[in-house]
């Protein structure tokens, strides 16, 4: 379910993507259960930013990033760790009052 979420992220279905995540995170442990809550929370972000819902999106990469805190570069084969980091630099250009580059958001695997 993480590699159809993944799939579905990358094409920019992010609600698609959260929903597949969902499902693994319902059966998940800590640690992962909170890894995955944030990268769901992270593709909620991304679903609002696309439909130019900037305030919403703030608050859920708010609440999203700090779950992939101390993520594995690589999760289950792909790269979190990486995703995580270009997410917080749009929090940041966001909260700066930048625009949102929605082309950039990719979840590489290894």
């Amino acid at each position: 379910m993480l590699r159809a979420g993944q799939a579905a992220f990358n094409r920019g279905e992010f609600f698609e993507a959260h929903e597949h995540w969902e499902a693994v995170w319902r059966a998940a442990v800590e640690p992962e259960r909170t890894w995955l809550q944030g990268l769901i929370q992270l593709a909620a972000a991304l679903h609002q930013l696309s439909r130019g819902r900037v305030r919403p999106a703030l608050s859920l990469l708010s609440k999203g990033l700090p779950r992939l805190a101390d993520v594995p570069l690589v999760l289950d084969g792909l790269l979190v760790g990486r995703l995580r980091d270009e997410l917080l630099a749009l929090h940041e250009r966001l909260l700066g009052g930048g625009g949102a580059d929605l082309a950039a958001p990719r979840l590489p695997g290894d």
